[in-house]
Parts: C-alpha cells; structure tokens; sequence
C-alpha cells in the first residue's frame, strides 16, 4: 500500500476514536451499509487493517462496526473494479455513508474533516478511469437448494468428500429451512464420521436430532453421535472421559430410539464402554495398592461391585477388597467380600486366592447380609443368566 492510503487510515482512525460518539448511534448508522459490505467476498488486501484496527485502537464494538464496514468496501471495490481510483467510485462510497446518516450523528467540528479524509483516501487510491459499480459485485451468488444438493451427491459418488461437504455447507448457508437443509445436515454427519473428524461428527448428530427429533434418520444422527465418541476411546490407562460420553449416548439411543435397528449394536458398545470404565477404576485401586493406600484402593473397589457387577472386572474387585480389608486389619469386611466371592463365583481363581489369604490368619468367609456388600450380593444374584459365573 502506497504511503498516502496509510496516512489516510491512521488519520482516520484516530478521528474516529477520539470523538465521543455513542456506540450505538454508529452502529445504527450502518445498517445497510455494513450488510452490503459484509457480502464482499475478496478482502484479502484488508488484512493488515483488520488486525490494526481491531487489536489496538478499537475496543468498542460500535467503533469496530464502522470501521470494518469501512475498510470492507474498500477492498470490495479494489478487488472487483478494474478501475480502482475513479471519481465515480469515490464519490458514491462517500454519498452512500451519508445516506447512511453517519454524518448526522457526527459533531459540527468533525464532519468536514472526515468527510474530506474519505474523500482524499479514495483519491489516493489511483487515478484511472471512471467505471460503474454494481450492486452484484457485494451480493453472494445464491444457487438453488437442489442444485447444491445433487453437486455433493455427484462428489460423494466419486469420492470426494470433502468438496461434498463443502457444497453441502453452502446449501444449509443458503437455504437454512428447506427440506434440503435436513437431507445435507445428516450427510454432513456421516461425511465428518467416514473423514474421521469426530467432534463435527457428535456436533452435527447433536444438532440433527435437536432440529428433528421424531425423523425418521435421527436414531441414525444419534448413533453417529455415540460411533464418534466409541471410536475415541482410549487405552485404559488414560482419561475415560470419552468412554463415558460413549456410554450416555448410546443409552440415550435405547431410550428414544428402543425400536430403531441400531439399538442391538449400541447395546453391545454400551457393554463395552461399561467394562472400560470399571477397567479405569480397578486400574486406579491397584496403583493405590502399590502404595499402600489401602483406603483409597477400597474406594475404586466398591465403586466397581456397586455400579459394574455386570462386567469382567466384578470377581478381581472382590478379590481386591478381601485383600486391602485384610491389610487394613478388617478381618469381618474381609470375611464379606470374600463370601460374596464365593457365593457367586465359586470355581473362580480369585476366591480361591482369598480363601487361601483368610485360612492363612485362621478365618473363613462369612457374610453379613446388612452391610454393602450384602446389597451387592443381591444384586449379583439377579444378573441374566448368560452371565459368565465360572
């Protein structure tokens, strides 16, 4: 940019920001005048101005508003006229601020001067010839929905998923209530599944089974949802933050959906996700135990034969709590769990283990039906009867 444009701009910036105009009173002045602007497409020459404006000078949004309109019909008529400097040009960027009734608002003292800073920034642009500007050059080229709709489908066809979901972005822009908006809006769901984008595909499941509930593809967003979180899952020793993300949707898709052909899939990633989630806890409690923290071990154990009986993981938790009550000198807890080992996995390695830990101090297994560990060994007793109890 020539020296001229940039005196220009910094002469009027700090005539904006130094008068005490009312933020609102701008921003109301550019109703029609920022529209137009904002349409402008091509406005990489304003970039420099953009991060000048916005970053130092301008922290009121009314100032930022007006500025920005500003500098975008600049750029748009520097992108888009061959003949960038005409006195035609000029001429109506400037009328059409004052219809715009920006200068109404201004104080007495300051109108001449930014009138004449407009005025002296556009001739500085260049001096070429006149040329007219249409009203096209700040307007977007607006196609029908089923136009854009068929050009993803074609690009779909041919593996090009990512120009698809292009297109179909731009049909949910231009036409955001149409039947079409729904049909891209499930697409875009699969298109970010099968490109392995994750988070846009649980946003865009999200945001499909918000606008449409009882459709007839929202049990399928809601599987997506839960798919992207599944497929995200980390090894055990990580956050399970995910898992349980996993978890929620897929039950969110029994219970909404109980007749939709994906519940029989998202009830066995749901078992899944629940035997991670008890593998995280018994993880935790055996580092605890490591350490001796026998309390704190405890903790992770109960957590998993209260909430996770149905998983793998139940028989070692039980095991575990005989082991660190026994360590903690709590021979009748110990005594519990390792009943309730017994009772419901007799033939498992784990309760022989225990039985072993407790004869060698001269105790054997007794249960107490009134403790916690009474209330887990009913609730073990009616697991389904594929439940694995060798």
């Amino acid at each position: 940019m020539h020296l001229p444009m940039q005196l220009f701009y910094s002469e009027l910036i700090s005539r904006l920001t130094t008068q005490r105009w009312c933020s609102s009173v701008l921003s109301a002045s550019f109703p029609h005048f920022a529209e137009c602007c904002l349409r402008c497409r091509n406005v990489a020459v304003i970039e420099w101005q953009q991060g000048f404006v916005f970053g130092v000078f301008l922290p009121n949004i009314g100032y930022k508003a007006a500025i920005f309109a500003t500098f975008q019909v600049i750029a748009g008529i520097r992108a888009k006229s061959k003949n960038v400097g005409s006195l035609a040009i000029r001429v109506q960027v400037a009328n059409l601020m004052i219809k715009n009734s920006i200068l109404k608002f201004m104080p007495k003292t300051a109108k001449g001067g930014l009138v004449l800073l407009v005025l002296a920034g556009f001739m500085a642009l260049s001096s070429c010839k006149s040329s007219e500007v249409s009203s096209s050059d700040f307007v977007d080229n607006i196609q029908p929905a089923d136009v854009l709709y068929n050009q993803a489908l074609a690009s779909m066809d041919e593996g090009k998923l990512s120009r698809a979901s292009k297109k179909l972005e731009e049909l949910d822009r231009q036409h955001p209530y149409s039947e079409f908006s729904r049909k891209a809006l499930i697409m875009q769901t699969f298109i970010a599944y099968r490109q392995g984008a994750y988070s846009d595909t649980a946003a865009y499941g999200k945001r499909y089974v918000a606008l449409y509930p009882g459709d007839k593809d929202a049990a399928y967003a809601q599987y997506l949802v839960g798919m992207s979180y599944f497929r995200q899952i980390p090894d055990v020793t990580r956050d399970q933050s995910d898992t349980g993300r996993a978890y929620n949707a897929m039950l969110e898709l029994t219970e909404r959906y109980p007749d939709s052909e994906y519940v029989e899939d998202a009830k066995v990633k749901m078992r899944i996700a629940r035997d991670q989630l008890a593998g995280k806890e018994m993880q935790t409690g055996r580092y605890y135990m490591e350490r001796r923290e026998f309390q704190a071990a405890i903790s992770r154990f109960r957590t998993v034969t209260e909430e996770f009986q149905d998983t793998r993981h139940i028989e070692e938790a039980l095991a575990r709590l005989t082991e660190s009550y026994y360590a903690l000198g709590l021979a009748s807890e110990a005594q519990d769990a390792a009943a309730v080992l017994g009772h419901n996995f007799p033939d498992s390695q784990w309760y022989k283990d225990s039985l072993a830990l407790l004869r060698s101090g001269g105790l054997e297994p007794r249960e107490q039906p009134k403790s916690w560990l009474g209330a887990v060994n009913r609730k073990l007793q009616v697991l389904p009867p594929d439940f694995n109890r060798s």
